[in-house]
């Protein structure tokens, strides 16, 4: 719930200030129940939400990258949550994922199997290139 809060929080940041408004999943189980109703590619991110910079954050809610993530079901997953959340998270990125560098996005089937991925720390360009 915590974690539901602080994205949310960290969402509406973003819509304050002029960004685009993109649902983004703070729970790879809802975010994986989700694509599958859809049937949509997942955009995994692992993050680091108390980065001053948030790289990853702001790339995300740049108007051309959330209209290009338009057919994408998007998870942030924040490795520095408090308690147990940041610590789960931390272990999915490593023992799963094989990386622990944040940020870190993949592209993942609805079944959580890797399409592409990892690409760390990007330029817009990158991450465009890298969605297509």
């Amino acid at each position: 719930m915590e974690n539901a809060i602080i994205c949310s929080c960290f969402l509406m940041l973003f819509a304050c200030g002029g960004q685009s408004n993109l649902d983004i999943y703070s729970s790879l189980d809802s975010a994986l129940e989700d694509s599958k109703k859809l049937d949509r590619k997942i955009l995994l991110v692992f993050d680091f939400l108390g980065n001053s910079t948030n790289a990853a954050g702001e790339l995300l809610h740049d108007k051309t990258i959330s209209e290009r993530l338009d057919g994408f079901t998007v998870v942030l997953l924040n490795v520095d949550e408090p308690g147990d959340v940041g610590e789960n998270n931390r272990k999915l990125q490593r023992r799963k994922y094989g990386s622990s560098t944040q940020p870190t996005f993949y592209i993942l089937d609805s079944d959580g199997e890797i399409i592409k991925g990892p690409l760390g720390y990007c330029s817009k360009s990158e991450l465009i290139e890298f969605i297509k």
